[in-house]
């Protein structure tokens, strides 16, 4: 007569119903990540284009269009290029009023 004796651990079926508990936690979970990683790096780059356009604004206010008229500026992998034109003809000076 032979004795079994019960050998501990898991079986096959254990081992493949933890392998679906896994999967189904753990692929939402990537999704979830991956999307806010995506998101993240459309915010990185929103931020950084942000960033020239203010830079590119600061120098625009320095620059008088009447003695520059246009021009080019390079910032790192951006390039400022401008032109102006008046938009009315010039003044003429004007005049004191007369009193009588």
């Amino acid at each position: 007569m032979r004795i079994y004796k019960k050998i501990q651990g898991f079986s096959m079926l254990e081992a493949i119903v933890t392998m679906v508990i896994l999967s189904t936690t753990l692929l939402p979970l990537y999704e979830f990540f991956s999307s806010n990683i995506t998101i993240l790096l459309r915010v990185a780059d929103s931020n950084s284009k942000n960033a020239a356009t203010q830079q590119a604004f600061h120098v625009l206010d320095s620059i008088n269009p009447m003695q520059q008229e246009s021009g080019e500026m390079e910032f790192g992998s951006f390039t400022l290029r401008w032109e102006s034109e008046p938009l009315t003809s010039e003044l003429k000076k004007a005049t004191p009023p007369t009193t009588s």
